[in-house]
């Protein structure tokens, strides 16, 4: 398997979805988890981006995340569906998938933003579903 760091766009799009989702009970996990001074979008998408890296480096060893690309992380809010936010939680999960990576609080907490995003995404989409009886005929 390969791992590489994500894009700034990635982290972006899960950052800006958790900070204004109305999922206060995930954002205060995420608070916990990184335990950081700052405001929540800076803290979090750094944290974030550390965890990518680590995976990197546990996967090609210390010091090889920088030549993947510069380690400058910096949150900007992003415009995205939420389509595109699952996306980039499973792309973030995907290259996070090294060494005891996946065994860590924050990796964790992004299977839950996974599913919170999948929930939301299939509850929007309810009325588009097509009844049984319809489908048969």
């Amino acid at each position: 398997m390969s791992s590489y760091l994500v894009s700034d766009k990635t982290i972006n799009a899960i950052v800006t979805y958790l900070c204004y989702s109305d999922l206060e009970w995930l954002r205060q996990l995420f608070c916990d988890a990184t335990s950081r001074n700052g405001d929540f979008c800076n803290t979090v998408g750094k944290a974030l981006f550390d965890l990518n890296v680590n995976a990197v480096e546990q996967r090609y060893g210390k010091g090889e995340a920088r030549k993947f690309r510069e380690l400058n992380y910096a949150y900007r809010a992003a415009r995205t569906s939420l389509v595109e936010v699952y996306d980039s939680v499973k792309e973030l999960m995907y290259q996070c998938c090294e060494g005891d990576v996946p065994e860590t609080e924050l990796y964790k907490l992004l299977e839950s933003t996974q599913v919170a995003v999948a929930d939301q995404i299939i509850n929007s989409n309810r009325h588009l579903l097509v009844p049984r009886k319809a489908a048969r005929a």
